[in-house]
């Protein structure tokens, strides 16, 4: 099992915002979350990443206890998060950082992850330069370039125009389908939650909870 979510809670203060959470990511699914807003996707999500700690409970990537932020997930936020000084080139060379590469690796690993996500042309281009639509691809190939065994995206199509969401949903899917990664994707849109996810998981609010999860026959092609 990829992930684990075993009967996690969170509270903030007083608030509880998930209770009991229990799931199984499998090794190679698309997980999708969807449910109303305030249900506590995003903090499911910042749990999985590390980004918060739960209350009760234990989340496992591959068998190990996620104990705070690492570069095991990749994140795709809701808010592009781009750096505006750098080039969308650079800006995917930034996830290959880490890495022990030369400046010339880097930059030819970079316009292979922005040719994944449809960009290769835009690689000199600055973010304030770019759509909105864009900005989500190089966000997207940024996280993947830090090659994570699992890629968490929280709602990044909400605020964009319904052409560019749809144009952007196929992307995505293709891009799992060539790439085979684990992902996690946060969503309110029920449709998008059913077109994505090879498994669908409902959650309810007040406090958050899994009400259901569906397996999807998804046909990429």
């Amino acid at each position: 099992m990829k992930i684990q979510i075993n009967h996690v809670t969170k509270h903030f203060g007083s608030l509880t915002v998930l209770s009991d959470i229990s799931l199984e990511v499998r090794q190679g699914d698309f997980l999708t979350v969807t449910g109303p807003g305030g249900c506590g996707k995003s903090t499911l999500l910042d749990l999985i990443t590390g980004l918060l700690v739960p209350d009760g409970g234990e989340i496992l990537i591959d068998g190990s206890p996620v104990r705070g932020p690492g570069l095991a997930p990749g994140v795709v936020f809701q808010q592009h998060a781009l750096f505006p000084w750098r080039t969308a080139l650079a800006n995917v060379e930034f996830g290959l950082e880490p890495r022990d590469l030369r400046p010339r690796e880097r930059a030819e690993l970079a316009r292979h992850y922005l040719d994944l996500v449809g960009m290769g042309a835009a690689g000199e281009r600055y973010p304030h330069e770019l759509s909105g639509g864009a900005r989500r691809r190089i966000a997207i190939a940024r996280s993947l370039a830090f090659d994570p065994g699992v890629l968490v995206v929280d709602e990044p199509f909400a605020t964009l125009d319904s052409r560019t969401r749809q144009a952007l949903r196929e992307e995505m899917a293709s891009i799992w389908e060539r790439t085979g990664l684990t992902v996690v994707f946060a969503t309110r849109s029920l449709d998008e939650a059913a077109y994505l996810g090879s498994r669908v998981a409902i959650m309810t609010s007040s406090p958050g909870r899994v009400v259901s999860v569906s397996e999807r026959a998804v046909s990429l092609a």
